[in-house]
């Protein structure tokens, strides 16, 4: 019986031996499966993002088309461009499979192009006067306009008393060369000798970078814009020109002569007009997964429009 007993407790010890041993061969291949479930989970993930970036680029893209759309629609109706048009609207939220899209269509020609300072690869006295008067109004430096023709003209000559040229850049701790070509984004100007985060942030929302020269269409400008290109102006009627403007624009030069805020005494007209070629088109599109801020310059002429420059970021 004793014997059996001993019999008994070996099998108990054995059976006991097999589950613990049957238990660590699965501990095992649980530790050995989790992280790679958890691995193919953020794979997944992963892939599933990648999928939605690559169909946010797809939105943004028709984005693009509907402002081109509306662009060539308004140019065929009107010969001049202001607030009070359809591609003045901003589209909110609009809800899309899996997510939401919104957008907005600014005149770019409402902004003072940073590339009009030369003319002919010299400065442009009026514009560089104008681009001073800009940031005097916006509390700025006046002689960083220095800085910012030396950037965009071909010589290494430095103006005084604001200007530099690689020289300086050169003898910075992480040093590069200036441009001395046309100012290809406005964010460019973070390189700038004088700017700061600050000071470009200031400036920022009333510059443009176009390609050619390009007239700063009245019926759009802000005010901040059109006290720079118009010295001394009249602040009570630019605030009545503001107001009135969206339901009567100024149509066209000879009216914009004989309006009472541009007809003053010294007022320069060259470089003000009432129409638009340049269009920017901004964008937020939303999926579950992912997100993309979308923004292109568009060029509208001869009943088309074309897509200059497009940037985007998550």
């Amino acid at each position: 019986m004793k014997g059996a007993g001993r019999h008994h407790h070996g099998c108990q010890r054995q059976r006991g031996a097999a589950v613990l041993t049957a238990l660590l061969l699965v501990a095992a291949a649980i530790t050995a499966v989790v992280p790679n479930s958890v691995g193919e989970r953020v794979a997944v993930a992963r892939t599933a993002k990648l999928v939605d970036l690559a169909q946010l680029r797809l939105m943004a893209r028709g984005v693009e088309r509907w402002a081109g759309a509306v662009l060539v629609r308004d140019g065929r109706n009107s010969l001049f461009d202001h607030a009070g048009e359809s591609w003045n609207r901003k589209v909110d939220n609009v809800p899309v499979e899996g997510g939401t899209a919104s957008g907005q269509i600014t005149d770019e020609q409402g902004r003072f192009n940073l590339n009009d300072l030369l003319i002919d690869g010299r400065p442009d006295p009026l514009r560089v006067e104008r681009f001073r008067r800009l940031l005097e109004h916006l509390q700025l430096n006046p002689m960083l306009a220095d800085a910012v023709l030396d950037w965009i003209d071909k010589d290494e000559l430095v103006r005084v008393p604001g200007g530099a040229e690689s020289a300086s850049y050169l003898a910075k701790q992480h040093p590069y060369r200036s441009a001395n070509a046309p100012i290809a984004m406005t964010s460019e100007l973070l390189l700038v000798e004088g700017f700061s985060q600050a000071s470009f942030l200031a400036l920022e929302p009333y510059v443009s970078a176009l390609p050619f020269r390009a007239s700063i269409n009245v019926n759009t400008a802000s005010a901040t814009i059109l006290r720079a290109m118009v010295p001394d102006i009249d602040d009570m009627r630019l605030r009545q020109f503001l107001t009135e403007r969206r339901d009567a624009p100024i149509e066209n030069v000879g009216e914009l002569r004989e309006h009472p805020l541009f007809s003053g005494q010294g007022t320069e007209l060259d470089g003000l007009g009432t129409g638009s070629d340049w269009f920017r088109v901004e964008a937020a599109l939303n999926l579950r997964r992912a997100r993309l801020e979308h923004t292109a310059l568009l060029l509208r002429r001869d009943d088309e429009t074309r897509v200059w420059q497009r940037w985007s970021g998550r």
